[in-house]
């Protein structure tokens, strides 16, 4: 328990600033979030994309 007045002050002032500093991140990642989210949401499906695992043309049977 801090006993000094600047004491006092420090630990008040880091206390404070530490919950703004957590909140503007919790906002900020909330906020990228939703931007993915609405980013998949608005995606066309693009069919000329092939995965790079398979081969191209017609595979041997």
């Amino acid at each position: 328990m801090p006993g000094l007045p600047n004491e006092v002050a420090t630990e008040w002032f880091h206390d404070n600033l530490y919950d703004k500093v957590r909140d503007m991140g919790i906002r900020y990642s909330a906020e990228l979030e939703g931007m993915g989210s609405a980013a998949i949401e608005n995606r066309e499906a693009d069919y000329t994309v092939q995965p790079k695992n398979l081969l191209r043309g017609r595979s041997a049977k």
